[in-house]
């Protein structure tokens, strides 16, 4: 799975040149050089198809959040607030953005709505969304969700000359909530591989967790979650502040082709190596 790495070019004004980092090349024990390809990518923020994927677990003994008043509220609800925060200013920077949303537990995987730009109809479906609680650890499978996200938005192409400009491309966006429910991908899944080799798909994850414990393993799961990402993902992490979660949730809203590359870029291309 090739890596992109963003070099913006401040003349272009129409689109950045990329460095293709090759995984193949890093893990073939033959090889000792990484093998470079300049490719092309379009510098234009064209419509985005955003599927909003929520872990709907609740945790049991979850650490809930405090106010300013030191009254406290649940997580999930300080999500709800910070999802429809996100999607109220994303598309008040292109209303041809369009919603969908699903979720998924270790019960299974359910779309709650399609795709829509209607910010009273986000709102509403954000505004249905409700937690499950948990009482033991459990797999979540996300093989599910790539099946029907795959099956949603039909085969997207991988392309051979980058300065194309797509109609429009995918995001698919994870929201993981749980600390102790590890969650689960066979990376070989053909769903998988369709869609994370296209150029025009990216996957975003936020991981919001309680602190480590002896019920709960957020740094596991953390490494699990990471290695489903590709180059050009933007993967997030925070813990129980509410501010930061709200704070975290701006990150994303740049547009992929336009924003600059995540920090944890160096992590993937270390854990390629034992992939």
């Amino acid at each position: 799975m090739p890596v992109f790495r963003p070099m913006i070019d401040a003349e272009s004004g129409s689109k950045i040149t990329m460095k293709r980092l090759d995984y193949n090349s890093k893990r073939s024990s033959q090889s000792t050089d990484t093998e470079n390809e300049e490719i092309s990518s379009p510098f234009v923020a064209v419509p985005e198809k955003i599927v909003v994927c929520v872990d709907i677990a609740e945790d049991p003994n979850l650490v809930p959040y405090r106010r300013s008043d030191n009254t406290n509220f649940r997580p999930f609800e300080a999500l709800k607030k910070a999802l429809e925060l996100f999607a109220t200013n994303k598309l008040s920077l292109n209303q041809n953005h369009q919603f969908a949303f699903a979720t998924v537990e270790p019960g299974g995987f359910k779309w709650v709505s399609d795709f829509s730009s209607n910010l009273q109809v986000i709102s509403s479906v954000i505004d249905s969304l409700e937690p499950v609680e948990q009482t033991k650890p459990d797999i979540c499978n996300f093989n599910t969700v790539f099946k029907e996200v795959k099956s949603k938005v039909g085969t997207l192409p991988v392309n051979t000359n980058n300065n194309v400009i797509p109609s429009h491309i995918v995001r698919l966006f994870l929201i993981y909530n749980s600390s102790m429910n590890k969650p689960f991908l066979n990376r070989r899944d053909e769903s998988y591989k369709s869609l994370i080799l296209s150029d025009n798909f990216f996957l975003d994850i936020l991981y919001l967790h309680d602190p480590a414990s002896a019920e709960n393993y957020p740094q596991k799961i953390y490494s699990v979650l990471l290695s489903f990402i590709k180059g050009g993902s933007y993967f997030q992490e925070e813990s129980r502040k509410v501010t930061q979660v709200f704070n975290t949730f701006a990150r994303f809203l740049a547009h992929p082709f336009q924003r600059p590359y995540n920090e944890y870029e160096q992590q993937v291309l270390e854990m390629s190596e034992n992939y």
